[in-house]
């Protein structure tokens, strides 16, 4: 049993709804007088809540953006604590953005020197390639894209540079990862901030479908770059990018504002994923895309989707907690759940019960036409294992 009504929007998630739209056209150029004229009316009703407001967009990683359009409206009715709260968390949020992207420059650096070819995925080399600014999308890590052949290279590299890597240390992990994962993480401790950097040997992990493309042939053609660091051309940027987001339910409305900020043109719409799938999957983002730029967003989003939007934690679908037993009343969830901590059959138990927790996610979501998503790869190793164990 899948539960696809959504809760309505109310007068304050219905603000930042329009807050975004807002900041989608002024970034494209297009008139959006009307909708903040709605974003004020929202503001001023005696329902609309600043607390649930400014939760909302903190819990989908739009303040930044928010705080871009509350200044463009000074009159507007906004407390000034508010005012200040989002400028306060809008400058944060740009010096971690800086100095995260200075860490990039010299992770980029090190990489080139030597002699490894690389593009920077997400993170801020994405913001200055769709937002003409790194801080104004909202990140936690760095990930990088790196050849497969080239990976116990940078492994050394990154080990050099001071970089742990305790899961590539250990045999069992290691095989696991490969197998099954696309990325490993490098932990760096500093006395004024952390650093966690992903290298990626592949866009998305293997298990969700067949046919994508190796990062290693991705990184043979040419490349663009965002003040010295490579990134992958735009069209293949943001396909690569709508299916990450797909990947992930489209559980942040964050995602949406990724895909729809830079207009893509024809050119972005080629089949760079060599799939019919990949196609299916960028034309679905076009319409929810098309449709936060237009402003129908609230009327057009499916109703499962809707609820993943208003999940206390957008990412509970992954770990497999309150919102998946919310989609699944009868229990069956809890049940794999239980019976999975009974396997000890995967090297990597919380990576496979969130892989495993996506494709449930998914596969649902698909079935019912409610979510885009991607279609679970039926040959996946690891999807294998655990429907055997769950049998």
């Amino acid at each position: 049993m899948i539960v696809t009504l959504a809760p309505p929007f109310d007068a304050s998630e219905r603000a930042l709804v329009l807050a975004l739209t807002s900041f989608v056209r002024a970034r494209r150029g297009l008139d959006r007088e009307a909708f903040l004229r709605a974003l004020i009316e929202d503001m001023s009703g005696a329902s609309f809540s600043w607390d649930r407001f400014s939760s909302f967009a903190q819990r989908h990683r739009v303040v930044p953006m928010v705080h871009e359009v509350l200044r463009a409206i000074p009159n507007a009715p906004v407390p000034d604590a508010v005012r200040g709260r989002f400028r306060d968390e809008a400058r944060q949020q740009l010096l971690f953005a800086e100095g995260s992207f200075q860490r990039l420059r010299t992770v980029s650096a090190g990489l080139a020197r030597a002699g490894i070819r690389h593009a920077a995925y997400k993170g801020p080399a994405f913001a200055l390639q769709a937002y003409g600014g790194v801080g104004l999308r909202t990140f936690g890590d760095l990930d990088v894209l790196v050849p497969l052949r080239d990976l116990e290279r940078v492994v050394a590299w990154a080990k050099h540079a001071g970089y742990t890597l305790p899961e590539w240390d250990d045999p069992t992990q290691r095989r696991w990862m490969l197998a099954h994962m696309h990325h490993v993480s490098a932990h760096h401790a500093s006395p004024f901030a952390d650093a966690h950097l992903e290298l990626h040997w592949m866009t998305l992990p293997p298990m969700m479908r067949p046919g994508t493309p190796p990062v290693d042939a991705w990184l043979d053609g040419p490349l663009d770059e965002v003040d010295g660091v490579p990134v992958l051309p735009w069209p293949r940027a943001y396909a690569s990018t709508v299916e990450h987001h797909a990947k992930h339910g489209w559980s942040r409305l964050l995602y949406l504002v990724d895909c729809a900020v830079r207009p893509t043109g024809d050119h972005a719409r080629e089949p760079v994923l060599d799939d019919r799938l990949g196609m299916a999957v960028l034309e679905d983002a076009a319409r929810l895309v098309n449709a936060l730029v237009a402003g129908t967003l609230l009327e057009e989003a499916p109703a499962l989707l809707v609820a993943t939007w208003h999940a206390m934690d957008p990412y509970q679908f992954e770990v497999g907690e309150a919102y998946l037993d919310e989609l699944d009343p009868p229990g069956a969830w809890a049940r794999r759940r239980a019976r999975f901590r009974s396997v000890g059959a995967v090297a990597n138990r919380r990576e496979a019960i969130y892989a495993f927790a996506r494709q449930v996610f998914l596969e649902a979501s698909v079935a019912s036409g409610r979510v885009f998503g991607m279609r679970p790869n039926d040959a996946s190793p690891l999807l294998k294992r655990l429907r055997q164990a769950f049998r």
